[in-house]
């Protein structure tokens, strides 16, 4: 008597349907990245063609259901990627998640005597073979951001009300007497960072002898 499922039958079954979901697995995936992409190169056109009725494009963006960070730093992958003169065929596999890295790099600033578009290139084409904390670290490296310059992240747990009653208005302040410091590319003032003001708010507790016992 032979077997109900032959082993021939059964490999061959099952082969096929490990093929089945895999295909539908990398069509998810593309479908998804796709989509990404998509959103960045209408954002870029809404945005370089002033298609809006908004004053600005940080206002059009606060009518879509989506966050401001991540509609500007779409539209920067494109724009860089157009700047750099790098295809569609050749930025979109490498990942929303490492261009949004390798665009923190100013296509229309010198690096090391290169224009920051020949690193944009560079980086872009050969980042599918690159580790993200590589690439991370040779973006910081260009950007001298590297020993005292490193960015570093510090997280302080406190009350609510502390934050609420005393830290945010020092910060918004110290962001007041520092005044703009910059202008978006809507030409909207840019205030100081947290960072920066956290930073002035300590500097003046550690230079005020009353706190240091005259020392300094």
């Amino acid at each position: 008597m032979e077997p109900l499922n032959p082993p021939v039958i059964v490999g061959e079954a099952v082969a096929g349907e490990a093929a089945k979901v895999r295909k539908q697995i990398k069509e998810i995936i593309a479908g998804v990245n796709k989509s990404q992409f998509t959103l960045a190169k209408l954002l870029h056109k809404v945005k370089t063609g002033k298609l809006y009725n908004e004053d600005t494009f940080a206002s059009y963006i606060k009518t879509l259901d989506l966050k401001t960070t991540k509609a500007y730093y779409l539209v920067r992958i494109v724009e860089s990627m157009q700047l750099a003169g790098v295809p569609e065929e050749v930025y979109e596999p490498v990942g929303i998640a490492k261009l949004r890295v390798i665009t923190k790099i100013e296509p229309t600033e010198e690096y090391q005597g290169k224009p920051g578009t020949a690193y944009i290139k560079a980086m872009t084409e050969t980042a599918k073979e690159v580790e993200m904390d590589t690439l991370k670290e040779a973006v910081d490296h260009l950007q001298g951001k590297t020993g005292d310059n490193a960015i570093v992240w510090l997280n302080v747990a406190l009350n609510k009300s502390a934050r609420d009653n005393v830290v945010n208005p020092a910060i918004e302040l110290a962001k007041k007497n520092l005044g703009t410091v910059a202008q978006d590319a809507e030409g909207n003032a840019v205030d100081s960072s947290d960072g920066r003001c956290l930073e002035i708010i300590c500097a003046a507790f550690l230079a005020d002898t009353q706190n240091t016992g005259g020392e300094q």
